[in-house]
C-alpha cells in the first residue's frame, strides 16, 4: 500500500502553479489595487470579480482585438488620406469627401484644409472610444498587447499638433481664413477628454515616464491654446457667445477637463475659465434636468461634455458642478425619454428619433458618466443592452456598485427647458405613455408645436407628430416643423405662430392618468383665451380645446390636426353639424427590417419585416359651433428610421365660418392590438 504523500504538498503545488501562472500571465497591474479607486476607476474596479460576464467579455474581447489592429495615423493630405485608407495595415480617419464637397467653391488649398480639420474631428472621436477603452481593459486583465498598443497609439497621438488643424469653418465662411486659424473647435476638447478620462483609469506606473510626460506636455499646450484662443475671442463660438452650443461646450469642458486631470491649481486660470464658461451654458439647462434642445441634442455633445466636466471638477476637489440641481436632475429627465414600446419622445428637431430606432451609443455614454445606476438600468432595461464599449464598462460598473439597491426612475415629469410634461403608466413595455408638449422662452431647434399630445396605449403609438425628415429636406419647414405636422392649433391659416412660451400645469398624476392644462395665449396673441385641457387613462384621451377673439378684434378661423399612427382610412360620420364619430380600425403596416447601411458593430443586421400592428381608434369630436372634418394622410419620419416620408392617417377639424369663440371637445377611446 502506497504511502500518504507527505502534508506539505497539496499545499505546496498549488502555490507553485500559482507563481508559474502568474509568470506567464501577470493579471491585473498591481498599482490598481494598491489603494480604493475613485470615480471611472472605482466603476472600472467594480467588474473585478464579473469579467465572465457576456456583456463584459465582449467588451474586453473588443479591447484586444483593438490592440492587434494597426495605431490611428493623422493624414496631411487627401492624398495620403487615399493612402492609408487602402492599405490593410494602417488606419486613419478618412476626411476625403468632406475636401471633395467644397472643392468647387472653394480653393484646392483650402479643400485640403478642410478635409484635414474635419478629419481631425473623427480622429478625436476614434480616441475618446479607444483611449480609455484600452486603459480600463489593462486595468482589470494586466494584457500587454493592451499596453504595447496604448503605448504605439499615444506616441503617434502627441505627434498630432494642434489636436485641432485650422480650417474647420472654410465650408461656412465668406471671408478669408484669418492668419491666426479659426481657434480650438471639437478635436481640442474631445481629445482633452479622451486623455483626462484614460490618465484617471492607468495605474500610475503603466506608461514609460518619457511618453507620461509628453502626454501630459501635449495635454498643457491643449489647455494653454484654448485658453489663450477664449481669451482672444479667436473661435466664432466665443466671439459671439453662443454658449448654448455644442462647439462652445465641448472646447470648454476640454479646458477644464485638462486642467482638473493634469492640476487645478498648476492651471487655475484655464479651470476658472472652463469653468465659468460652462457655468453660461448651464444657465440654459434646467434645474429639474431638462435641456433647452430636446432629447435628441440633449444626448448628444452637450450633455456628455457637462457630465465630464462635473466628473473631473469633484475629482480635482470641486463641488461646485456637483451641487447643482441640474446634475442630480439630468438622470431621470433622460430616461423619461423612453416612452413603452420602443418610442422616444420626438419633440424637437431628431432626425434619428424613432420607434424602434436605439439611440444606443449616446444613451450608454450619459449612463456611464453620469454615474447613475438608474439611468444604466433604464438604458438596459428599454433597448435590451448597453453598448459594448467604454462607457457600456463603466455604465456595467456602477450598475455592479448598486447591486440590488436600484430604484428605477420616475415614470413621470413636467420639465422647464423643452418644456413639457412626460408620463408613462409604468416601466412595463407594454405600458402605456404620454406627452404633452408647452414651450418655453429658450427652446432651441423646437417646431411649432405648442399644445401638442403624443399618445402610446400598451405601447403601440396612437397620436404622433410628423418628426423630422433631415436638414436637406425641403418639405422639413412647411411639412414636419409648422402646426401642420402636430396635433395643435393652426390659428387663420397661419402654419408658423409664435415659439412663445406656453405653460404647462399639471394637475392630477397617477399610473391611472392625470389632467393637465396648457395655457396657448403667448403663442396666438390674437386670442384673449387660448388653453388646451387634457385628461386621460391608460386607454382613454378627453382633449378641450378652449379658444376667445380679444375683445373689439375681428373672429378667426381655427384648425385643428389629429395625426394617427395608422395607414388605415378614417370613417367619419356627422351626427350633426357640431358633432362627429370617428372610427379607425385596426391595422397592419409593413417596413423593411432595416433601411439604409447597417453599421451596428455589436447587433446583426435585422432582416425579417419590422410589421406595426396598429390600435383601433373610436373619436368623438363636439364643438359650440359648426365643425367640418376631412381625413387626409400626411407623412412623417416617426415610425421606421429612414422612412422620411411615411404616409399617415391625419384628420383636419376646422370651422366653416370664423368665429368668436369656441370650445371643442375631443375623446378618444383605443384598442390595442393583442401583444405577440
Amino acid at each position: 500500500m502506497d504511502k500518504p504523500a507527505p502534508p506539505f504538498l497539496p499545499l505546496a503545488f498549488p502555490i507553485l502553479l500559482a507563481l508559474l501562472l502568474a509568470l506567464i500571465f501577470p493579471g491585473p497591474p498591481s498599482a490598481a489595487a494598491s489603494a480604493p479607486a475613485s470615480g471611472f476607476a472605482a466603476q472600472v474596479d467594480a467588474l473585478r470579480d464579473r469579467l465572465s460576464e457576456p456583456d463584459i467579455a465582449a467588451i474586453l474581447a473588443r479591447a484586444d482585438a483593438l490592440a492587434g489592429s494597426p495605431v490611428l495615423e493623422r493624414s496631411f493630405s487627401m492624398a495620403q488620406m487615399a493612402e492609408l485608407s487602402a492599405a490593410s495595415d494602417r488606419r486613419t480617419s478618412d476626411a476625403r469627401s468632406k475636401g471633395e464637397a467644397v472643392r468647387g467653391r472653394l480653393s484646392d488649398a483650402d479643400a485640403e484644409k478642410f478635409a484635414m480639420a474635419s478629419a481631425d474631428m473623427g480622429m478625436s472621436s476614434k480616441m475618446l472610444q479607444e483611449l480609455p477603452l484600452l486603459a480600463a481593459a489593462w486595468r482589470l486583465t494586466g494584457r500587454e498587447p493592451l499596453r504595447d498598443h496604448l503605448e504605439r497609439q499615444l506616441r503617434e497621438l502627441v505627434t498630432w499638433k494642434p489636436f485641432q488643424r485650422p480650417g474647420w469653418t472654410l465650408s461656412a465662411r465668406k471671408d478669408p481664413l484669418p492668419a491666426r486659424g479659426d481657434g480650438v473647435w471639437l478635436a481640442t476638447g474631445t481629445l482633452l477628454q479622451a486623455l483626462a478620462i484614460m490618465l484617471e483609469i492607468l495605474p500610475s506606473d503603466t506608461l514609460p515616464a518619457d511618453l507620461d510626460a509628453a502626454v501630459r506636455q501635449r495635454m498643457a499646450e491643449e489647455i494653454r491654446l484654448s485658453f489663450s484662443d477664449w481669451k482672444d475671442e479667436v473661435p466664432w463660438y466665443v466671439k459671439s457667445g453662443k454658449a448654448n452650443s455644442n462647439q462652445w461646450v465641448v472646447p470648454a469642458s476640454g479646458m477644464l477637463v485638462g486642467a482638473a486631470a493634469l492640476g487645478r491649481d498648476r492651471f487655475a486660470d484655464a479651470y476658472r475659465l472652463g469653468a465659468d464658461s460652462l457655468r453660461r451654458s448651464l444657465a440654459l439647462a434646467g434645474d429639474d434636468g431638462s435641456l433647452n434642445e430636446g432629447y435628441t441634442y440633449g444626448m448628444a455633445w452637450t450633455s456628455f461634455s457637462l457630465l465630464l466636466a462635473r466628473h473631473f471638477a469633484l475629482q480635482a476637489g470641486d463641488d461646485t458642478f456637483a451641487g447643482q440641481p441640474f446634475f442630480r436632475n439630468f438622470p431621470d429627465w433622460m430616461a423619461l425619454n423612453f416612452q413603452p414600446g420602443g418610442n422616444p419622445v420626438n419633440a424637437f428637431d431628431g432626425f434619428n428619433a424613432q420607434r424602434g430606432n436605439r439611440a444606443l451609443n449616446d444613451l450608454t455614454r450619459l449612463a456611464g458618466v453620469s454615474g447613475s445606476a438608474p439611468l444604466a438600468w433604464a438604458v438596459r432595461h428599454e433597448l435590451g443592452s448597453i453598448r459594448r464599449d467604454f462607457f457600456g464598462l463603466i455604465a456595467l460598473g456602477e450598475l455592479a456598485r448598486a447591486g440590488d439597491r436600484i430604484t428605477p426612475p420616475p415614470t413621470s415629469g413636467l420639465f422647464q427647458r423643452s418644456h413639457m410634461f412626460v408620463w408613462r403608466q409604468s416601466w412595463d413595455r407594454f405600458a402605456s405613455g404620454l406627452w404633452v408638449r408647452g414651450g418655453d422662452a429658450e427652446d432651441f431647434h423646437t417646431h411649432h408645436d405648442r399644445g401638442h399630445v403624443n399618445f402610446i396605449v400598451s405601447g403601440i403609438p396612437v397620436l404622433i407628430e410628423s418628426g423630422t425628415p433631415g436638414y436637406s429636406s425641403k418639405r422639413k419647414r412647411p411639412d414636419y416643423d409648422s402646426t401642420l405636422g402636430h396635433n395643435v392649433l393652426t390659428l387663420d391659416g397661419d402654419t408658423f405662430p409664435l415659439a412663445a412660451p406656453a405653460p404647462v400645469t399639471v394637475s392630477r398624476n397617477t399610473a391611472d392618468g392625470g389632467e393637465l392644462a396648457v395655457d396657448l395665449r403667448q403663442v396666438y396673441p390674437k386670442l384673449a383665451e387660448a388653453r388646451r385641457d387634457v385628461r386621460w387613462t391608460p386607454r382613454t384621451l378627453h382633449v378641450t380645446d378652449t379658444l376667445a377673439a380679444s375683445s373689439g378684434a375681428s373672429p378667426v378661423t381655427p384648425a385643428w390636426r389629429w395625426h394617427f399612427a395608422s395607414a388605415e382610412p378614417a370613417r367619419i360620420e356627422r351626427i350633426d353639424e357640431r358633432r362627429y364619430r370617428i372610427g379607425i380600425p385596426a391595422g397592419r403596416i409593413v417596413f423593411p427590417g432595416w433601411i439604409g447601411p447597417w453599421q451596428d458593430p455589436d447587433f446583426p443586421r435585422p432582416e425579417a419585416d419590422d410589421i406595426l400592428l396598429t390600435a383601433a381608434v373610436t373619436m368623438e369630436i363636439a364643438a359650440t359651433a359648426p365643425l367640418t372634418i376631412e381625413s387626409i394622410t400626411h407623412p412623417d419620419h416617426t415610425l421606421k428610421f429612414r422612412r422620411t416620408e411615411n404616409p399617415h392617417t391625419t384628420l383636419v377639424v376646422r370651422t366653416p365660418e370664423a368665429v368668436g369663440n369656441l370650445t371643442v371637445t375631443t375623446t378618444i377611446d383605443v384598442t390595442p392590438p393583442a401583444q405577440p
